[in-house]
């Protein structure tokens, strides 16, 4: 992901999940996308699944 799509990524996360503060998020992003071993608190499982979504919907995006 591009620096661009992380921070829209954060802000699409903070307006429909919220549960984790942005600073958080923008930071666990960041590391994720550098190929960090991240251990996986209950806190950002949220985060991993809405990448996921968000990851499926660019491909499906660029496939049609």
């Amino acid at each position: 992901m591009t620096n661009e799509e992380q921070a829209a990524f954060v802000k699409a996360y903070a307006r429909h999940i919220a549960h984790v503060p942005r600073e958080h998020v923008a930071a666990f992003v960041r590391k994720y996308n550098d190929g960090e071993v991240l251990s996986y608190s209950s806190d950002y499982v949220n985060i991993i699944d809405a990448l996921s979504m968000w990851h499926e919907a660019i491909k499906f995006n660029l496939e049609k």
